[in-house]
C-alpha cells in the first residue's frame, strides 16, 4: 500500500499547478465490483483528462465441496488502482488505464472424509497429508486498461467500468500440512516429489487462465 500511496501522491503533485488554472472538478464515489467493495476519488483537469485513485476489500470468502476435499478461498485483502481518465468526447464515456495492486491469495483444500488425497497418480491418506493449501503470490503493480462511463456535469451521476488488469503469471505454490510433509524418508521424499509435480500442473493452469484481472465494477458518483 505504500506504494499505492506513493504513486497517488505522485501523479496529485504533477496535476495540482494545472488543476489551478483549469479550475478542476473534485468528485468521489462508492463502487462494487470485481475490484471489490470500496470507493474512488477523482480529479477532472479538463473535459477530456482526469486523475483518479481507488481502494476496495473483498469481505467474501467462498467455499465449495469439490468431491472430498473442501476448499476454501481467502481473496486479497485490498484492491487498489490509481490512473488516468480520458473523456475522448469531454462527455460520460471515458478510456482509462493506470496501475492496478493486488495482494495474495489463498486456496485452502481440506479433505471432509477419511478418503485420500492423489498427487501425481499417487493416492495419500488424508491423515498423512493434513491440509493442503495453494497460494497465489503476491502480485507487484500491474496495468489496467478500462472503458466505461464516469461522471457527468451534475453534481450525482452512474459509474459503469470494464476492462482488465495485466497481472502476467503469478506465481502458484502448493504446500501440505500433514506428517508427510516433513518426513525423512523415502516416502516423504516421494510425497513431496509428487506434490511438486502437482504444483507445476497448478501453475500450468494458473499461466492459461490468470493472465488477466476481470474489471467489472458500478457505483454512484458525487461532485464535491
Amino acid at each position: 500500500m505504500r506504494k499505492t500511496l506513493f504513486v497517488a501522491a505522485t501523479i496529485a503533485a504533477l496535476a495540482a499547478p494545472v488543476c489551478v488554472r483549469a479550475q478542476a472538478s473534485f468528485g468521489v464515489a462508492a463502487r462494487v465490483g470485481t475490484l471489490g467493495l470500496g470507493g474512488e476519488a477523482d480529479v477532472k483537469i479538463t473535459r477530456f483528462i482526469g486523475v483518479r485513485g481507488g481502494l476496495g476489500v473483498l469481505p467474501l470468502h467462498p467455499e465449495a465441496d469439490v468431491g472430498s476435499i473442501h476448499y476454501k478461498v481467502d481473496p486479497p485483502k485490498t484492491i487498489a488502482n490509481v490512473g488516468i481518465d480520458v473523456y475522448p468526447m469531454g462527455g460520460v464515456f471515458r478510456l482509462s488505464g493506470g496501475l492496478f495492486f493486488r495482494q495474495e491469495a489463498k486456496l485452502t483444500g481440506v479433505s471432509t472424509s477419511t478418503q485420500s488425497y492423489t498427487f501425481n497418480g499417487t493416492s495419500y491418506t488424508a491423515s498423512n497429508v493434513g491440509a493442503v493449501v495453494g497460494t497465489l503470490e503476491k502480485a507487484s503493480a500491474k496495468p489496467y486498461a478500462t472503458l466505461g462511463f464516469g461522471r457527468g456535469s451534475g453534481r450525482v451521476g452512474m459509474l459503469i467500468e470494464a476492462g482488465a488488469a495485466f497481472t502476467s503469471q503469478p506465481k502458484f505454490t502448493l504446500v501440505a500440512t500433514g506428517p508427510l510433509a516433513n518426513d525423512q524418508t523415502q516416502a516423504g521424499v516421494v510425497f513431496r516429489q509428487n506434490l511438486a509435480a502437482e504444483q507445476v500442473k497448478a501453475q500450468d493452469k494458473v499461466d492459461k487462465y490468470l493472465k488477466f484481472h476481470p474489471i467489472a465494477s458500478v457505483g454512484i458518483w458525487v461532485g464535491i
